[in-house]
């Protein structure tokens, strides 16, 4: 298992799986960077972000994707639950592994997971909105 840290960013993030796949890292865990512990049996692996590395990943999703299934997981990102990168991770690994569109099917876990976190999010952000507005 390799221990794949990140800066806390989108960015970050993106830049992780990108590097992920270059150096075909196996059984990856992605954590931020500040929560890296090095295991007694496993590896660690720092990322840096890079905006061109990043920029690649996104593009890629970029056609994958709908413009409603890029927000979802932007969404999931920001929600900060714990694990949610590896989650990322392998919405992302299962986005480009298929061929057909796969933000709609439900029977995958990751996929279930990113659309109800996403889902958390907006209701959260539009709770806050009507807060701040009537304040």
């Amino acid at each position: 298992m390799v221990m794949v840290g990140y800066d806390g960013t989108f960015e970050g993030l993106l830049s992780a799986v990108f590097e992920i796949y270059e150096y075909k890292l196996s059984q990856p865990s992605i954590v931020q960077s500040l929560n890296l512990n090095g295991s007694l049996f496993g590896q660690t692996h720092d990322v840096i972000t890079h905006r061109d590395k990043s920029n690649r990943v996104y593009k890629k999703l970029k056609d994958k994707l709908t413009p409603n299934g890029l927000s979802q997981l932007y969404k999931t990102f920001l929600s900060e639950h714990k694990d949610i990168e590896n989650v990322i991770f392998r919405y992302i690994a299962y986005t480009l592994a298929s061929k057909a569109s796969v933000e709609n099917n439900f029977s995958n876990a990751d996929v279930l997971l990113v659309q109800q976190t996403s889902r958390k999010v907006h209701r959260e952000k539009h709770r806050m909105e009507a807060f701040v507005r009537f304040q």
